[in-house]
């Protein structure tokens, strides 16, 4: 699958729209799960997801190299949650 996700990001940034639909598909439950786990809340999870592959688009578009779709999404899920203060333990912060 890594081999396909990168076909489909190569393809992202030619600026192929249906290809960050399918690597949406694909991996957007697993990033929605991470994101839920950090941020404890539905809504902010689903901001986060959006936001993260909103990221993955800008990064294909500046031709960021990208050697695995799934961990860079993943990784902006932490770096999306410590960039609102939230750290490791953002769940159990205060709101």
């Amino acid at each position: 699958m890594v081999d396909d996700d990168l076909i489909l990001y190569a393809a992202l940034e030619r600026g192929e729209r249906d290809a960050l639909g399918t690597l949406y598909d694909r991996h957007a439950a697993i990033v929605f799960a991470v994101a839920l786990h950090l941020v404890g809340d539905r809504a902010r999870a689903e901001d986060v997801v959006h936001d993260v592959f909103l990221d993955l688009a800008r990064a294909a578009r500046a031709h960021a190299p990208i050697r695995n779709v799934l961990r860079h999404l993943v990784l902006r899920v932490f770096a999306h949650d410590l960039g609102r203060g939230g750290g490791f333990g953002g769940r159990s912060r205060s709101r």
